[in-house]
């Protein structure tokens, strides 16, 4: 259950009674709690403490892993865990993978109580507020930087997968889940079902930092990977208006693998429910299929009704129930229970009552109109379907929003150049912490200033945060000493440093940041950059490197050179081609006015040249405007309808000369139309929409609004009396972009072979670029290429685009599709050479 009983809350408020007077035994009040309710965490807790003073280092621990199994979204078990762990072993690699858990579980915090803020106080004022939870963001970012870096190979111990997938889940609700952590969770049901369950139950009962939106994605997952016993307590919070669609899509879930158990469970349940989980559980059996018992079932919802016809929602129930007796085929009972409930009613009541009933829509149960029967768990995690972000966006104003918008532009921007797998030593960690412990408070808000912009607010990315830490030790000065951190590390540290430690110093120390450009990539070995401000070519030899760039590609980075090679350093950001120029212009009209080289500009200006091709992303993002072919607002529009009549409908909408039906072999049961433009033939005319019609549904999707209202007026004129309009939705462009990220990309069903496509790609992008060279473009000033190449300006604009068109198709072959040659295009242009 995720609520104690009135019995157990009433024991509980007895023993907590005789626990606050003087004198009483915490050991003993601890064991009696865990009778009245064996899911109270600190009562484990209470015990494990005293097993510990006693010197029982064993029950203690065990006692706190069932606080943990009780309690999973709280800080506080994972802290004492790890303490009582790490005082058995100082090394413990699960001791630290605990402490590292529960500082995200801060993260999540609403609040960080006085005394965690006080001992976490030392380490936090370094990054932020210690009572602030975004503070413990920026910490747990540093502390998975950390990990990583310190334990490549190493994974979290199985006992704490179900933990971390928990922790992955909760991090990544508000935004998008991923799929990595959907499937995890999925795949090891067993041990992360009653993990979800106690944190779920945590929600309910109000403690710790479990978001609205994390219980949302538990819900749901629990409706994928359970049975019976959790329908039970997924009931006990289905009025819910916060988990409403989720709880009620898992709800189905469970009852559409389950029905006959389901069933059985939504009778025993209707006795002490209350008004609003009838309603819902009329509306759940009118979604299931037909089940033995099932009309007996809803019937029995409106039972003793007398009792109920007053209170809140009492007439939903009667239309719920009486739309659910239909749906299942019991019409003559339906009518029976409605007229018979009906004049219990509230004379205001019966009239809404007899509305409903007689509008053009008929009564639509709520779970219906929001269609989650149509809805798996991809769409549920990973699309959201059910979640209303717009809203919430649109609810939350300031500076979070600006954050978490910075933070989707940096995932946008570009690829993360990552750190070399050359056995290096591995020092930067180290060097890192000294920073941060040596650097005194005012050099660290300057720093902070200098690399995060003017209000020095430290940004919650990983990517960001990793980069700082690199800038502060290889580039920031401070006020006093002038040295980097890096030269007073190792003068601090230089008697326990090994000379190969002392030689990859010296080669940080003089890493070179600059402008790079990938010329060639080696798969499996490195790439080729070239410096663009100095013209210096060199060999990096990084691996995963020459797995994620191509040709053409342009980075913001350090190269050093160790051991006779040149590797990359830590991170680095990718400037986009598109926007090179642009950032290139930039530079030269800043290095100018600070009377610098180029080169020199670069250099001295590494904490903020990431800010500026952020920025110029940003300006393009906003300057982007996406319209039709009649100029309208691109936006995903639907019509959802309910089908009458199939066979009626199908008949009317085949004889529509505007409608072109496309068998679909993966969805046989489907029927599927595209709505053309009028014309003589289907090759040459423009797609307006689609239709599907599938299970009873009929879905019509457009680009835009106008087109929906256009194609609605067609629908409901040609198919009158066969459909009946359910609802509209709509989706901009910028919230199905925040919706995709993260989910992994479909393989496209495909109409024609892949060799035959690659052919047709190349025959079309042959005929295009054949002319290009002869084309006025406005990136030209309007000039053709052939015309521009007569300049040097010119010459170098048009080999800028060129590489830009072979970059992008060197991107599209190394995912896997069919690259074009520009050669014959630089030969024409007399660009071959360059």
């Amino acid at each position: 259950m995720l609520y104690q009983t009135e019995v157990q809350a009433s024991a509980f408020d007895r023993l907590l009674a005789e626990v606050n007077r003087p004198g009483y035994d915490a050991a003993d009040a601890a064991r009696r709690m865990l009778k009245i309710d064996p899911t109270f965490a600190p009562a484990y807790c209470t015990l494990a403490m005293h097993q510990h003073e006693s010197g029982n280092a064993d029950e203690a621990e065990e006692l706190l892993w069932k606080a943990l199994e009780q309690w999973p979204g709280s800080y506080h078990v994972y802290s004492v865990l790890a303490a009582v762990r790490i005082e058995r072993n100082k090394e413990d690699a699960v001791a630290a993978d605990l402490h590292y858990l529960g500082v995200w579980k801060l993260s999540m915090m609403e609040e960080i109580p006085e005394s965690i803020a006080e001992q976490f106080r030392p380490m936090a004022e370094k990054l932020g507020d210690p009572a602030d939870p975004k503070t413990y963001h920026t910490i747990g970012t540093l502390l998975e930087i950390a990990r990583n870096k310190q334990h490549e190979t190493r994974e979290f111990d199985e006992r704490l997968r179900p933990y971390v997938l928990l922790s992955e889940l909760q991090r990544s609700a508000p935004s998008v889940v991923a799929h990595e952590t959907m499937t995890g969770i999925i795949e090891h049901a067993d041990v992360c079902r009653p993990v979800l369950r106690a944190a779920l139950r945590q929600w309910a009962r109000g403690t710790d930092g479990l978001t609205d939106k994390a219980a949302c994605m538990i819900a749901a997952l629990l409706g994928e990977i359970g049975g019976t016993g959790v329908l039970e307590e997924l009931l006990e919070i289905a009025d819910d208006s916060r988990l409403f669609l989720h709880v009620h899509w898992a709800i189905h879930r469970i009852a559409e693998r389950e029905p006959e158990a389901a069933l059985a469970v939504f009778r025993a349940t209707t006795s002490k429910a209350g008004v609003g989980l009838r309603c819902g559980l009329a509306e759940q059996m009118y979604l299931m299929d037909a089940t033995p018992g099932i009309e007996d079932a809803i019937a029995g919802l409106v039972d003793h009704f007398s009792h109920l016809s007053r209170k809140q929602d009492a007439a939903h129930l009667v239309l719920a129930v009486h739309a659910a007796l239909v749906q299942s085929g019991a019409e003559s009972r339906a009518q029976s229970i409605l007229a018979r409930c009906s004049a219990m009613l509230p004379k205001k009541e019966r009239a809404y009552v007899q509305a409903e009933l007689e509008s053009e829509e008929g009564f639509v149960p709520t779970l219906a109109l929001e269609a989650i029967e149509g809805f798996n768990i991809d769409d549920v995690c990973l699309e959201r379907v059910l979640m209303d972000d717009e809203k919430d966006e649109e609810g939350e104003e300031g500076e979070d929003d600006d954050e978490e918008d910075l933070e989707d532009e940096e995932d946008e921007e570009g690829t993360q150049v990552s750190a070399s797998k050359l056995k290096a030593p591995n020092v930067i960690p180290d060097v890192a912490e000294y920073a941060l412990s040596h650097l005194g408070e005012a050099d660290q808000d300057r720093a902070k200033r200098l690399f995060f912009g003017a209000s020095g607010k430290v940004e919650s990315d990983e990517s960001e945060v990793s980069s700082f830490l690199e800038w502060l030790i290889l580039d920031y000065r401070p006020a006093a000493s002038r040295q980097s951190v890096i030269q007073q590390y190792r003068r601090a540290r230089e008697s326990g440093l090994t000379p190969r430690e002392r030689l990859y110093l010296e080669s940080l120390r003089g890493a070179r940041f600059g402008l790079w450009e990938a010329q060639d990539v080696d798969m499996g070995r490195g790439v080729r950059v070239k410096n663009l401000y100095t013209g210096e070519e060199l060999f990096v030899h990084d691996v995963s490197s020459s797995r994620v760039l191509v040709r053409w590609d342009c980075m913001l980075t350090r190269v050093e050179e160790f051991e006779g090679k040149h590797l990359f350093v830590g991170t680095g950001v990718t400037v986009p081609r598109n926007l090179l120029a642009q950032f290139r212009q930039w530079i030269a009209d800043e290095s100018r006015a600070a009377r610098q080289t180029e080169e020199e500009f670069v250099r001295t200006n590494s904490h903020q040249l990431h800010r500026v091709v952020r920025e110029f992303h940003q300006e393009q993002r906003e300057n982007l405007k996406i319209v039709n072919r009649e100029g309208d607002p691109i936006e995903f529009s639907q019509a959802t309808y309910q089908v009458l009549d199939e066979a009626a409908l199908l008949g009317k909408l085949r004889a529509l000369v505007d409608l072109v039906e496309e068998p679909d072999e993966a969805e046989p049961d489907a029927v599927h139309f595209a709505w053309l433009e009028p014309g003589d033939s289907d090759s040459g005319r423009t797609s307006l929409g689609h239709i599907a019609i599938r299970r009873n549904r009929l879905k019509l999707e457009c680009n835009a609004r106008k087109r929906l209202a256009r194609g609605r007026r067609m629908l409901e004129r040609q198919a009158k009396g066969c459909v009946r309009h359910l609802g509209d939705s709509f989706e901009s462009v910028e919230s199905a972009l925040k919706r995709q990220k993260g989910k992994p990309e479909a393989e496209p069903r495909k109409s024609i072979p892949p060799e035959v496509e690659r052919e047709l790609l190349n025959q079309w992008k042959s005929k295009h670029y054949a002319g290009w060279p002869d084309e006025k473009l406005p990136a030209l000033g309007g000039q053709t290429p052939r015309e521009a190449v007569a300049t040097e300006a010119g010459r170098a604009a048009v080999l800028d685009l060129i590489r830009m068109f072979e970059n992008g198709e060197a991107r599209m072959a190394r995912e896997g599709g069919s690259a074009f040659d520009f050669t014959p295009t630089r030969r024409e242009l007399g660009l071959q050479d360059d």
